[in-house]
């Protein structure tokens, strides 16, 4: 595998942020780390359609702000959808919220 293999998914998820160095261990990872890190390996499938789930993993509010950024980033080349059980609030990137309360008329 070449030296270089998943520099354009890191750029695209990573964006302005600097992307773990190669010899970090997991486990020194922060939570946003971890995260962007499955994104990016979720682009090596190169679909069309990102899915992330649980999005609440980042749990600092501020580093969970940048993650949502990073999406929006992302769903600037591609169709983004999160599953997130708490709202993302006025400052997320623009994004259109489907209430599975509202669409279905039920309250469970």
């Amino acid at each position: 595998m070449p030296a270089d293999a998943g520099e354009a998914e890191l750029r695209e998820v990573f964006g302005e942020l600097t992307p773990p160095a190669p010899d970090t261990y997991i486990s020194e990872l922060s939570d946003l780390d971890l995260f962007l890190l499955k994104v990016t390996l979720a682009l090596f499938s190169n679909r069309p359609i990102l899915v992330v789930g649980d999005l609440e993993q980042v749990r600092d509010n501020c580093r969970r702000a940048i993650a949502v950024e990073r999406l929006g980033a992302i769903a600037a080349q591609r169709s983004v959808v999160v599953g997130v059980t708490n709202p993302l609030g006025h400052e997320a990137p623009d994004h259109d919220l489907h209430d599975h309360r509202i669409l279905t008329g039920k309250n469970a």
